[in-house]
């Protein structure tokens, strides 16, 4: 008996399409320029809401620069009489957050603020910033209706001719702000009560300012200071 021979059929050869290698190069490098692009686009966005916008005592701040100086731009909206009045912008110099200095007290304003200056104040290089601080933010409430200056000096108030104001002068209606020398910036209640005492160490006036208005609207906002 003869065995028959199994057919052996010829293996099927699979040629592979030279132009594929290429295509998934291609794909490969499109894919990168495309995550690259990405990049370039929302990397700095990225940065900028999460290292350059920040909240702070209930105020969204945005850090921006002009020119070559730094501000801390937020905005309050100010509300009278359970009112929308208007939006208060600040530009602080120094970042709110990395301000530390002590508010030992509450704060309040009255229809009438009365801020008096003390010895040596005026020495101080950041003086008129800080006074323009308050110049500015003080009268942008609706219930103020007067803002004045004066010194704490008497014989200095009778020299050039200007009030003395000091805590006397602090009433239920009367809002007195004292800024003074010290060793150590601090806010402090002064010895009547509506008296605050703005002690700006060696010459921290902007901070010390800056730290009073950030304190209003902390207490307005019902928020903490960090």
């Amino acid at each position: 008996m003869v065995k028959k021979r199994k057919k052996i059929e010829p293996k099927k050869v699979i040629k592979e399409n030279p132009n594929k290698a290429v295509e998934i190069q291609f794909f490969w490098l499109v894919s990168i320029i495309i995550v690259v692009t990405l990049g370039f686009v929302f990397i700095p966005v990225l940065y900028h809401q999460i290292f350059q916008k920040f909240e702070y005592a209930g105020v969204k701040f945005e850090k921006i620069k002009e020119g070559q100086l730094i501000f801390y731009h937020g905005q309050f909206p100010i509300i009278y009489k359970g009112n929308f009045s208007a939006v208060y912008n600040v530009y602080f110099r120094n970042d709110p957050r990395n301000n530390n200095i002590p508010i030992n007290t509450n704060l309040s304003l009255s229809q009438k603020v009365s801020i008096s200056l003390n010895d040596n104040v005026h020495l101080c290089e950041d003086m008129m910033l800080g006074q323009a601080e308050l110049g500015k933010f003080i009268p942008a409430f609706p219930f103020v209706k007067n803002v004045t200056a004066g010194v704490y000096n008497a014989s200095v108030a009778k020299e050039y001719n200007v009030s003395q104001i000091t805590c006397k002068n602090a009433s239920k209606d009367n809002t007195v702000l004292i800024v003074q020398m010290s060793d150590t910036p601090s806010i402090e209640m002064g010895e009547k009560d509506n008296c605050y005492l703005l002690n700006i160490g060696q010459c921290q006036y902007l901070e010390t300012t800056e730290r009073y208005v950030i304190g209003v609207m902390a207490q307005i906002n019902g928020k903490p200071l960090a």
